[in-house]
This record gives structure tokens, C-alpha cells and sequence, in this order.
């Protein structure tokens, strides 16, 4: 039954198989061996300028925060030979820290600048001591004594009971 539908439409049947065929074979070398062609568009890539580039860097250095207790710097002192002392000055100096700290006291200083005080809360012994320009923290006119304030700085000097910042920056 299948033999004869085949055989009675033979003709057409193949025809257009064969012709499919030979399409597609003509198709697929043409694809194989033809070069594709290039895009018809212009790409501009614009260098930014070497005082955009400055920028960029300034603007994305990071520092390098020690994982350093404050806890840990006045211990180094606490039993240290006094001729030891400045050598471990030396050691922390340029340190960056980032402390989560308490207003202890605010002084007003030379050149429109304040001297704080910062410690850790009541009954922690020990002071963080800093300067910065008033005209950058003008809440500082209004806070009270235990606000607490998250100083980042470089350790200047230290103490068995003291430590000295510079380049402080405060987040309130």
C-alpha cells in the first residue's frame, strides 16, 4: 500500500525532495566557504584626559584600615623600659585606625579648629586626642559629652593612657 502510493506519485514526491536537497547542499557550502562580512559601523573609544584619569585615582584610593584595639596600643606601653618608649612610638606612628568612640570633651583651638576628647564610654579608661577644622564639623557646636562619634585617623603619638590622632575624620 505504501509501495504503490510512493510509485504513483513518484514524480512529485521526489522532485521536490530532490530539490530541497540540492538547495540545501548549495546553502551549506556557500555558508562553509563564503567570508563573512564586516560591520558596516565605526567604533570611537575616547582616552579621558590625564587630569580625568588623576581624578578617578584621588578620588578611589583607599586606606588601609589596621584591625589595631586601642586596647592593644596602650598595653604595648603599660610595661615597656622608658627607654623603650619612643621605639614603640615609632611603630604605631601612621597607623589608620577606625574606633567607635564617645565625645569626652570639645575645646575650642587655634585657627578655628577644636581639640576633642574621645574615649570608649564610662569607666574605660584612657583618651583618644584629635584636632579638626570647625568649619567641617559644625555639629560639634551643639553635641553633648557621650555622643558617640566613629573617629578614622593616623596615630600620631601614644601613651600608656592616651592616643594622639592627625588627618582625623569623624563620622557623627
Amino acid at each position: 500500500m505504501m509501495f504503490e502510493f510512493i510509485s504513483a506519485n513518484k514524480s512529485w514526491l521526489f522532485d521536490g525532495a530532490g530539490l530541497a536537497l540540492v538547495v540545501g547542499v548549495v546553502t551549506f557550502i556557500y555558508r562553509k566557504f563564503s567570508k563573512p562580512k564586516e560591520a558596516s559601523h565605526i567604533t570611537v573609544h575616547v582616552a579621558p584626559s590625564p587630569a580625568a584619569i588623576e581624578q578617578t585615582v584621588q578620588t578611589t584610593t583607599a586606606t588601609r584600615i589596621a584591625p589595631l584595639t586601642f586596647e592593644q596600643v596602650v598595653a604595648e606601653f603599660r610595661d615597656a623600659p622608658p627607654l623603650q618608649i619612643e621605639a614603640i612610638n615609632e611603630r604605631f606612628k601612621g597607623v589608620s585606625i577606625r574606633w567607635e568612640t564617645r565625645i569626652f570633651n570639645i575645646e575650642k583651638s587655634a585657627n578655628d579648629t577644636v581639640r576633642l576628647s574621645l574615649h570608649f564610654g564610662p569607666g574605660t579608661p584612657g583618651l583618644i586626642i584629635c584636632y579638626v577644622a570647625l568649619a567641617d564639623y559644625k555639629e560639634l557646636a551643639y553635641l553633648k559629652k557621650e555622643t558617640p562619634v566613629t573617629v578614622i585617623g593616623e596615630i600620631e603619638r601614644a601613651t600608656d593612657s592616651t592616643v594622639s590622632l592627625t588627618n582625623a575624620q569623624l563620622l557623627l
